[in-house]
């Protein structure tokens, strides 16, 4: 991890602002998925008061589509490839590489907890999707946009049966 006195909280917080803005997503939206209490501690953030730290700051990365020392030393830029994380998940054995995507492409859809849903990695059967990816039926940017599609539909689903009840 990176030595906390390189890290000027003032830039921090410059640079979460800044993310937020590009990224269309507000402190309220980062305070929910984060599963904070409140949104002050994210103000706190982009004012330079506290820095992430811990799972936080993995999370956060992970929503923001950027690597934790970009959020804190502004090095490493956004990750290449061409889903989030892609450069971490590419080291992971085929399998677990195969959950790590689907996982992040339900995330883009605010849908988490999937994987308990679908019996997870030790299920006996695994989800069709993912039994596809492992014949090699799909690259793994294939298989990103597969679960995204899956995920989207799964989202427009929810979201009706919400409506139908008054939500």
């Amino acid at each position: 991890m990176n030595n906390d006195s390189e890290i000027n909280k003032e830039e921090v917080g410059l640079r979460l602002e800044k993310l937020f803005k590009e990224k269309k997503i507000s402190k309220a939206e980062i305070q929910r998925r984060l599963g904070l209490k409140s949104w002050d501690t994210v103000h706190k953030w982009t004012k330079g008061k506290y820095i992430p730290k811990g799972k936080n700051l993995t999370q956060l990365a992970d929503i923001l589509d950027v690597s934790t020392d970009y959020i804190l030393l502004g090095k490493g830029g956004q990750e290449s490839g061409p889903f989030p994380r892609y450069d971490e998940i590419m080291k992971l054995p085929i399998e677990e590489r195969a959950w790590s995507i689907a996982r992040v492409a339900a995330e883009q859809y605010c849908i988490t907890g999937f994987m308990s849903f679908s019996g997870g990695r030790d299920a006996k059967e695994k989800p069709e999707l993912i039994q596809r990816f492992m014949k090699g039926e799909f690259t793994e940017e294939g298989f990103y946009k597969e679960a995204c599609s899956f995920f989207e539909e799964m989202e427009k689903r929810i979201k009706d049966e919400f409506a139908k009840r008054g939500f």
